[in-house]
């Protein structure tokens, strides 16, 4: 399936992006997870934390995290 081509980090002001040229599993994984790394390194997610999500946003081209009280 055709997509974007591109998403992006859903917090306002963020540079992270990712190209998405297709949702294959293999793609998706891989997004996820440097979105994972991503979050880490710049939005203070805790490396051991599992209780956040990730909302994606295909019509928006966006990736959001998205931490549980």
């Amino acid at each position: 399936m055709k997509v974007l081509g591109h998403i992006r980090c859903g917090t306002p002001d963020c540079d992270w992006g990712f190209a998405l040229p297709d949702t294959s599993e293999a793609r998706m994984n891989e997004c996820y997870a440097e979105f994972r790394m991503h979050c880490i390194e710049r939005h203070g997610l805790d490396q051991d934390d599992r209780e956040a999500e990730m909302f994606l946003d295909l019509m928006e081209g966006t990736l959001t995290l998205v931490k549980n009280p």
